[in-house]
This record gives C-alpha cells, structure tokens and sequence, in this order.
C-alpha cells in the first residue's frame, strides 16, 4: 500500500485543517512516509516535523515544541505508541494501517490524557479505516462482542459514565 502520495497528503491536510486542532501527533508507516507528509504540510504553512529514531529532531525537542507551539504536528514513527503521557495532545492522526488492536489501541489513547485549562477533547483522524476493523472487535474495549446498535448503546452508557466521573487522569 502505497501512503506517501501528493493525493493523500492533500486529504490529510484538508482534513486536519477543518477538524483538527492545535497539537497534533500523527502516526505514519515509514521514515519516508514521515518525510514526505512533513514536508507536504510545512509547504502549505504548517509547522511539521518528522520524528522516528535517528530523525534531525529529538523525541523530546520535537514534544517541547509541539507543547510551546512552535509545532502543530508530528508525524512519528514507531516512538510514541507506548510509555509515553502526552497530555497536550489533542488531535491524532492516523495515517498507518494497523491489524494490532493493542498498538491502535496505543495510538488512539496517545491523546486521552487531561489538559488543563484548554483541553476539552481529542479529535481522532482515521484516514486509513482502521477504527471500521476496531469496531467490528469491540471486545478489545468491552469484552464482548456486538451489532452497531448494542455498541451506539454502550457508547452512550460510556457518555453517561464519563459525564459523572470525577476530574483526574483517564489512566493510571
């Protein structure tokens, strides 16, 4: 599957300017791929970087950045699925194809973290369709397995829960 085409990137772009919002991590399949999308937003005039293991730009200068604004999104490589809390991230983007519940699951919540005061939610961009494969396993969430209107139901049963939990992190 080819994913760093000028077709896709411009999609990606489209769309994460009209839903996505201030800091952005985006998971890509390559170094190449991180490349190119990169350099296809930072063309259109947003402040891209491209971070993987042995990138110009540290994991932890690239975070520094995205935090002071000074970035709007990373597109990463294999280095931010797990052991990292990454709390002003309000928008991902998935850009890589995934059969892994876990690693989606990974990448998904990358963005769950609480900020305060200016984070009320984190926007998800599957531009790959990998959440149609997710829903279709539910159990990786509930434990059980279901049609699409016992799964609206429990979505609304989650609103519900969540809208009277108390304030603290999503995980610990």
């Amino acid at each position: 599957m080819k994913l760093a085409t000028l077709g896709r990137a411009r999609h990606a772009l489209r769309i994460w300017r009209s839903e996505g919002q201030r800091r952005t991590l985006a998971f890509c399949v390559s170094k190449a791929h991180a490349e190119f999308m990169a350099e296809q937003f930072n063309k259109s005039g947003v402040r891209a970087a491209a971070v993987y293991t042995g990138s110009a730009l540290s994991r932890g200068k690239a975070l520094e950045d995205l935090e002071s604004n000074q970035l709007q999104v990373i597109f990463s490589v294999d280095l931010f699925n797990e052991g990292v809390d990454l709390p002003a991230i309000d928008t991902i983007m998935m850009l890589r194809p995934t059969e892994s519940k876990i690693l989606f699951l990974q990448q998904f919540s990358r963005g769950l973290r609480k900020a305060e005061p200016e984070k009320t939610h984190v926007v998800v961009l599957d531009f790959i369709g990998n959440h149609h494969s997710f829903l279709h396993k539910p159990q990786a969430l509930i434990g059980q397995t279901m049609n699409y209107r016992g799964l609206a139901e429990f979505a609304v049963k989650a609103e519900i829960f969540t809208e009277n939990a108390p304030a603290g992190p999503v995980f610990d």
